[in-house]
């Protein structure tokens, strides 16, 4: 299956952040979405350190 229906697999994708995310997705295949996937909780990681070393005050 192609497309944003492919990723639903059972979540409720009516809504429009979930249909828009959904779509972006549908240009890759299978083989490179655990690399996206792995990219974007390391940048995820990244983020959330430095907030809390913001939030810290180390500025």
């Amino acid at each position: 299956m192609s497309g944003p229906g492919r990723f639903a697999s059972g979540l409720a994708f009516d809504v429009p952040v979930g249909a828009a995310g959904a779509e972006a997705l549908s240009r890759y295949d299978e083989e490179q979405l655990p690399t996206i996937l792995d990219f974007l909780q390391t940048a995820r990681q990244v983020q959330e350190r430095q907030a809390a070393r913001l939030g810290a005050g180390g500025g």
